[in-house]
């Protein structure tokens, strides 16, 4: 070993990269203490384990920045509401308080948006590299993959970026086997990146840690808690919602709908996207203007960031059958919220 600008440096041997040994700062656990003390949050065993893993990886011990067999990263997942998104923010607060190397957050759809974008310039592999050079650690919410153009590339990009000592920790509602379910060729283009992201992370199940497999939904805490700034969604049955919904889009818009005009906003890559009824960042839609149509989650983060409140109407009772209604919906949803943004639904079911 050798020391270089008063840091520790290790050889990683997988891949001959130099893992360094960071001067302790800052910890996930404390940034964790913080906010369960700020906000009045209950103490969740299962988070506090998770937090110490994330502590290994900004502060890895002897043994872990010599051990072969290290990973590269934390892949927690679970159901909705528990926690997972507030121990990204906890590592990556941490991580640019107490760590040199350059952190980037960002929600995978946004990450994988900026993949396609640097392709039309360069080859994958270089992207890579790039990506590399940006960001020593990349923290991604809401890793989820639905679109073959993401499936094609995630196995070469992901690939290099571990080859260039790049750590990952992420975020996501599924275990990585329910990632691109019946997704095109999935085989052939997906099972290979599963393979070398179960080989480089450690999978985490959060509410496999959970006590007695009890889960709490952080996010209704939010709606008595100011400084969660969760996002409020609002459910409306569509057989007697409609006057709630004109009355509610007035109060929000300031004008009545029929008052409202289409707004077109601009997408990534030259393309554009028409909210049907705008005003004063509120946006009204039917569901098969957002989830029947030719978009998908690139509009969405251009709708999520020209609004602060969404209108959905008309949302069905969807059943297996509509696999691709039901996709899009997803994803509409994880991006909204992620976001910040409010939502007001009317639905066929409550």
């Amino acid at each position: 070993m050798k020391l270089v600008s008063g840091n520790w440096i290790g050889l990683w041997p997988r891949y001959g990269v130099q893992r360094r040994a960071l001067s302790v700062g800052r910890t996930v656990t404390a940034e964790l203490e913080d906010v369960i003390q700020r906000q009045a949050l209950k103490n969740d065993p299962a988070q506090k384990q998770i937090a110490k893993k994330l502590d290994d990886l900004l502060n890895p011990s002897m043994f872990s920045r010599w051990n072969p067999f290290q990973r590269n990263g934390l892949y927690i997942h679970g159901t909705v509401g528990t926690g997972k998104s507030l121990l990204l923010d906890c590592f990556f607060r941490a991580g640019i308080v107490s760590d040199s190397r350059r952190f980037r957050r960002v929600h995978f759809h946004d990450f994988m948006l900026d993949v396609h974008k640097k392709l039309r310039n360069h080859r994958l592999v270089d992207v890579a590299s790039i990506l590399a050079e940006e960001s020593n650690v990349l923290c991604f919410d809401e890793f989820q993959v639905t679109d073959v153009a993401d499936a094609v590339v995630l196995h070469q990009l992901f690939k290099t970026l571990f080859r260039e000592g790049t750590l990952v920790v992420a975020t996501s509602n599924r275990h990585p086997d329910s990632l691109y379910t019946n997704g095109i060729n999935r085989k052939a283009l997906f099972e290979p990146f599963l393979e070398l992201l179960k080989q480089e992370v450690e999978i985490v199940d959060i509410n496999a840690l959970s006590d007695n497999g009890t889960i709490s939904d952080y996010r209704k805490l939010g709606l008595h808690t100011k400084e969660l700034h969760d996002p409020l969604s609002y459910i409306f049955n569509q057989s007697n919602g409609n006057d709630y919904i004109e009355n509610f889009f007035q109060k929000l818009a300031g004008i009545p709908s029929h008052a409202a005009n289409q707004h077109t906003i601009a997408v990534a890559m030259g393309r554009s996207f028409t909210i049907p009824k705008y005003a004063n960042g509120v946006g009204r839609f039917k569901f098969d203007d957002l989830c029947r149509a030719f978009v998908g989650a690139i509009d969405y983060m251009s709708l999520a960031n020209a609004c602060h409140t969404i209108f959905i109407e008309d949302v069905p009772r969807l059943n297996p059958s509509q696999y691709e209604d039901t996709r899009r919906f997803i994803t509409l949803i994880d991006i909204l919220y992620d976001a910040r943004c409010n939502i007001v639904l009317s639905c066929e079911c409550s």
